[in-house]
């Protein structure tokens, strides 16, 4: 599941606080991992979805 970003409860909204902020770097850290993993699905079922397409076509 997608990570959600803590700003929305959060008490401070100053301008750059994001780098201060140890639930921000965790969610930035885990939207990281979430992209990776959606990049390895993405490809994996493109791959899938080219081979489909070739075996339609011959």
């Amino acid at each position: 599941m997608r990570p959600q970003a803590p700003c929305k409860n959060c008490p401070n909204h100053e301008p750059g606080c994001h780098g201060k902020c140890d639930k921000y770097k965790q969610f930035t850290e885990d939207h990281q991992a979430y992209l990776k993993e959606m990049a390895k699905y993405n490809g994996t079922r493109f791959y899938f979805e080219s081979m489909a397409r070739k075996r339609k076509n011959n």
